[in-house]
């Protein structure tokens, strides 16, 4: 056995599998790449391409991430950022903040779905102004419209500012930390 061999076996399945989808990855990316025409438009449907990898892998990858702590038996992430800063949560904040992690995996799988529809469909220019304008600005609306409907939703949830929600990110044993499981979906 060689020593790629040897390491990939002592993975985990599951990174196993991850360490394969991105060496496939990379490598359909170069072939992809590399099958363009020759000269100056190889070179900008290159950049192109990689604009596209880019804005659309960044969004699956959240929504990927956002998705995996839905499972059973995972605490959603949006939930384990609330437990650092309110510390224990209620059954009501339990829900809500599953339902707020499940919205946010949504909304990153479907710009990334749509980046890719929208990249095969409309010339590039078209393309360039939702991932660099509209996608921004949908994601703020939903980071901003999501806070403002918290509080007319659920007032009895206390207030939060988002320099809480900074530093329980950047803090990960912030009070509760992730001792905090919730108690119901």
């Amino acid at each position: 056995m060689n020593g790629f061999a040897a390491a990939a076996s002592r993975l985990p399945a599951v990174r196993r599998g991850a360490a394969l989808a991105l060496a496939l990855a990379w490598l359909g990316a170069s072939l992809w790449f590399s099958a363009g025409e020759h000269g100056a438009s190889w070179a900008a449907q290159a950049l192109q391409r990689v604009h596209l990898v880019e804005h659309a892998g960044i969004h699956l990858g959240l929504a990927i991430w956002f998705g995996a702590t839905l499972r059973r038996g995972a605490i959603p992430l949006i939930t384990r950022l609330a437990a650092r800063v309110h510390g224990t949560l209620t059954p009501a904040k339990v829900r809500y903040t599953r339902i707020v992690t499940a919205t946010w995996a949504g909304t990153f799988a479907g710009l990334a779905a749509l980046s890719l529809a929208l990249y095969a469909w409309l010339p590039f220019a078209h393309w360039t102004l939702f991932a660099d304008v509209a996608s921004p600005l949908i994601l703020a609306a939903l980071f901003f419209g999501e806070y403002a409907l918290r509080y007319r939703l659920h007032p009895e949830f206390e207030r939060t500012h988002l320099r809480d929600m900074v530093r329980a990110w950047r803090e990960p044993h912030a009070r509760a930390a992730d001792g905090a499981r919730p108690n119901a979906r």
